[in-house]
């Protein structure tokens, strides 16, 4: 059913389902209720009118990033909106059978997208519907907060309250602004879990335990950073439990939230026997899971400087301390400098709290926010994925805020201060050029995209420069790419594979070193065309190594290829070029300057670990050299190294080059006549 009448048929069976009712209860109410006062909504005092104008600027802040496509994050042009893209060219969700690690995420946002994939037009449409729908989220987000606010007062109403998340500037910043991932989606469904967990705590029975529960699966559905806020949840339901002395609901709160979450870890158990595809791959048999994959997952998936590492004591106190400080110190990949951006208010005004007879719904939360703060930091500290707890911190500071408020003068000129402090050192936020994929600020980029017409570029509008349009467009119906180590798939409109090593557990060139191996393993993925570019930087000899069987098989089984910007785009055929070369195994002369590794001919895995078949002195005389280069397929060079230039007559006469990695040449057998079996 994926397609344009999915597109249409689903909301118009949603309005179906909820608009009779929605009508009954706003248009003429039952049981006595009161017909709704929309006048009310309206601002009653002078500082609801300056929270109206700051909810107002807000939101006008957001959206003038919204409005403009080019403000995706990295993020969505590797995986988010990729996996949307791919589900619609597929027909329905997929396996990727390589492994790739994104695609076993949870990636409810994704499921999202993929409906806006569905819709008539170009990508330009699907991005720019994709963005407004997690616009939509975002402004539902900011009437849960300010419902939110309002119960932890015990009160109906605390009117725009919800302004209070716009005194955190990181909204605004590269990578917590909105920008097509899935940060915001899961702050949506952590803001209506945590009301959900009110309601729970004051009615702890059934039918408040499944609205809970699906407000828990929702969230673990969208990212694995629920975990911030589904544990501290779940410590409320056993406390629940303890105080109640009911099991019942706390049952059918986890039942609840398990079956909801199930498209998640049910589809992954079936797909890659493992329900939280790699991670269990110590206890489970995951599949796809190459024998080298558990390393390359420690050394390359997880990012280090995110991580808190050393004795358990330290890991303690570094936490703690960060329940203090995270606020004012960055946690991000410096796109902003050493500035830290993310607003203090919710950690500043703890102390007032004491003093301002905060009800225990408010130290409920604030502890749950901080036992959330200290998983943050635990698991991956970055600034963005603390973007699921904003709408709760920012409800607990309006709340504090409005307890502050109604304490007499000095409270409020106290509060007028800090408030306007907060704004002040944040207004220059929203204008840093810290954008990583535009190289700028978003208003800075938007101003020159409406501007783009008067100047008459009507075309470079549309396009997506760091996408893969331009490989899309050129891809046959029912096509399958392999896009060798580039991990942005948006804009193919096709199904995609991943061979990153690190990224994905189906693929290991050191282990398929034969370029007929390697071909079959990727036809077995459903591979049918491959984009490769002629010049890859920053490479290891373990990925030198890699690129060396890639580069094989290419030059086997490519017969023919098209130049597509700086790439190479061709079709996989299903006959080599030679039968003898396609099955024999890479033997790789390594002939290059350096101490490590020694001149020599390795195998592939053998180059990756520094274990030499045969070391090769660099006093060989070019006969001798040539002799030795007769037991190799491929050779590794670096042309200003003598023993190089002694090499290179034989080289050009039995090989060809056909990549470049880093400074070392890449040159592949193509005379057979002398070669050693």
């Amino acid at each position: 059913m994926y397609g344009t009448l999915f597109f249409f048929a689903w909301p118009l069976l949603l309005i179906s389902y909820g608009g009779p009712q929605f009508i009954l209860d706003h248009i003429n109410p039952r049981d006595g209720t009161r017909k709704p006062d929309w006048r009310s909504l309206l601002p009653q005092t002078r500082l609801q009118i300056l929270a109206l104008a700051l909810l107002s600027l807000g939101i006008l802040a957001v959206y003038l990033q919204v409005m403009m496509p080019m403000n995706l994050g990295a993020d969505s042009y590797c995986y988010h909106e990729p996996i949307a893209e791919s589900y619609v060219a597929a027909g329905g969700i997929r396996r990727f059978n390589e492994g790739w690690y994104a695609g076993a995420y949870p990636q409810l946002a994704s499921f999202l997208y993929a409906w806006a994939y569905q819709a008539p037009g170009t990508l330009f449409d699907h991005i720019l519907l994709c963005m407004h729908v997690e616009f939509v989220l975002f402004v539902a987000t900011l009437l849960g907060a300010s419902v939110f606010a309002a119960r932890l007062l015990r009160r109906d109403r605390l009117p725009y309250a919800a302004a209070a998340v716009f005194l955190f500037p990181k909204l605004f910043i590269y990578d917590s602004n909105l920008n097509g991932g899935a940060d915001h989606t899961l702050a949506f469904f952590c803001t209506a879990l945590a009301i959900a967990m009110l309601r729970l705590g004051r009615r702890f029975k059934a039918e408040e335990a499944v609205f809970a529960g699906l407000m828990a699966g929702a969230a673990i559905m969208t990212k694995y950073q629920a975990v911030s806020a589904f544990v501290p949840a779940a410590l409320l339901v056993l406390f629940l439990i303890i105080r109640t002395r009911r099991l019942t609901p706390a049952l059918v709160w986890g039942s609840t939230a398990l079956a909801c979450s199930s498209p998640h870890w049910l589809k992954n158990w079936i797909y890659y026997h493992d329900p939280l595809y790699p991670f269990l791959h110590n206890y489970l048999h995951s599949t796809p899971f190459h024998k080298g994959a558990a390393t390359l997952l420690s050394n390359v998936f997880w990012v280090q400087s995110f991580m808190v590492s050393g004795s358990t004591t330290h890991k303690l106190v570094t936490t703690l301390e960060a329940l203090a400080t995270f606020s004012f110190l960055p946690n991000d990949w410096g796109f902003h400098g050493k500035w830290p951006e993310f607003g203090s208010l919710f950690t500043l005004l703890l102390p007032a709290l004491l003093v301002l007879r905060a009800t225990r719904r408010i130290w409920i939360t604030i502890i749950g926010i901080h036992l959330g703060i200290a998983i943050w930091y635990l698991i991956s500290h970055q600034d963005r994925y603390l973007q699921c707890l904003v709408p709760s911190m920012a409800a607990v500071t309006a709340a504090g805020l409005a307890l502050a408020w109604a304490r007499g003068l000095l409270a409020r000129v106290s509060v007028a201060l800090l408030v306007g402090v907060q704004i002040i050192w944040s207004t220059d936020a929203y204008f840093i050029p810290a954008h990583a994929m535009l190289g700028e600020s978003p208003i800075r980029s938007l101003t020159s995209y409406l501007s783009a017409g008067y100047r008459r570029e009507y075309e470079p509008r549309y396009h997506f420069g760091a996408s893969a349009e331009d490989f899309g467009k050129r891809l046959p119906k029912g096509a399958k790419i392999l896009l060798h180590l580039y991990n942005t798939h948006l804009g193919l409109g096709a199904e995609f594979t991943n061979d990153a090593a690190g990224w994905q557990g189906g693929i290991e060139y050191l282990e398929t070193d034969s370029p007929k191996n390697t071909a079959n393993l990727l036809r077995s993925y459903g591979v049918t065309h491959i984009a490769w570019a002629s010049n890859q930087t920053g490479m290891a000899p373990s990925e030198v190594a890699r690129e060396i069987v890639f580069t094989r098989m290419i030059h086997e089984y490519i017969h023919k290829d098209e130049p597509v910007n700086n790439w190479k785009l061709g079709v996989m055929n299903d006959k080599a070029r030679q039968d003898a070369s396609a099955q024999s195994r890479t033997k790789i002369a390594w002939l290059t300057c350096d101490a490590s590794p020694a001149l020599g001919i390795y195998t592939p895995q053998g180059l990756s670990e520094g274990h030499a078949e045969r070391i090769l002195s660099s006093a060989l005389s070019n006969s001798e050299l040539a002799r030795e280069l007769t037991a190799a397929n491929a050779v590794v060079m670096r042309a200003t190294c003598s023993t190089a230039v002694r090499a290179q007559d034989y080289v050009n006469t039995a090989f060809a080059k056909e990549q470049r990695a880093s400074e070392f040449d890449l040159w592949i057998r193509t005379s057979w006549s002398d070669a050693k079996n």
